[in-house]
């Protein structure tokens, strides 16, 4: 798998990885400053693709405010992959986690009984099969 290069992709990655992080945790895992993750992560959270509004983390063992918590929304976006052969039709939704949240499988296109097919061309009618220049 590709790794992401900017500072972006970095945070934006890291953070799918862990699926819920703090901003600490992100600069830990993408050796980026704090200042500058936090940054990214606000415009990341403008553009949907985090979500900054999860309980508080735990407190730690000193005072304060508790850490802020992000979440990385796969679900925002999907992917699809589609696979067209001859002999099946296959079908895979993928959000940006990878989680595949549905997959349909189709075999060979039914035929209407009676109904006859050119081998060559697959052209339900005779007459269209001639005229396409099979026999």
């Amino acid at each position: 798998m590709l790794k992401a290069t900017t500072p972006r992709g970095r945070c934006l990655e890291s953070l799918r990885e862990a699926r819920v992080a703090t901003i600490r945790e992100l600069a830990g895992r993408t050796g980026l400053s704090r200042p500058t993750v936090e940054a990214l992560i606000g415009d990341l959270e403008a553009d949907g693709l985090v979500d900054g509004d999860l309980a508080p983390a735990p407190p730690g063992s000193g005072g304060g405010r508790p850490a802020r918590r992000y979440r990385f929304r796969a679900e925002r976006h999907h992917v699809v992959g589609l696979d067209l052969s001859d002999v099946r039709q296959r079908l895979a939704i993928a959000n940006l986690a990878g989680d595949v949240v549905h997959t349909d499988i189709g075999g060979p296109r039914a035929r209407a009984p009676g109904r006859r097919t050119c081998r060559r061309c697959g052209s339900g009618s005779r007459g269209r099969s001639r005229r396409r220049g099979c026999r």
